[in-house]
């Protein structure tokens, strides 16, 4: 797994999270810490694939993804997406799509309701609106 890093117009496909580090520790103005290190190295050995960002100063911040791209020219093409793998949230989003068609079916026999029709009406001393 490589870690793409951007802050502004430096960026990098890094191999290796100390290679991330270290390109992180040349750019002066993102102040690294053991603090920042540790989050950066606990983030690349989860199974979050989301972007990261890290704040630098109001409204500065870099950005940290995960990819399986081997090259800077793979992921700018996007030649390495992941595929959305058909876990628990695919099957969920089966379960919701079955309920919705299960709720537009058409059932034949006699259905009891009630519809009671109102309509606007503006109320002349107020100038305001309500139903009637």
């Amino acid at each position: 797994m490589n870690l793409y890093l951007r802050y502004f117009d430096k960026e990098l496909l890094a191999t290796s999270v100390d290679e991330a580090i270290d390109f992180l520790s040349s750019i002066r103005e993102i102040g690294m810490n053991e603090e920042l290190e540790a989050d950066i190295r606990d983030y690349a050995a989860s199974d979050v694939f989301y972007p990261k960002r890290y704040k630098v100063r109001q409204r500065v911040y870099f950005i940290i993804i995960k990819t399986t791209a081997a090259t800077m020219a793979d992921f700018k093409q996007k030649k390495a997406l992941r595929p959305i793998p058909a876990g628990p949230v695919a099957e969920k989003r089966d379960l919701a799509a079955t309920a919705m068609t299960r709720l537009t079916e058409e059932r034949l026999g006699w259905y009891e309701g009630e519809l009671d029709f109102k309509r606007v009406v503006m109320i002349p001393t107020t100038g305001k609106h309500e139903y009637r």
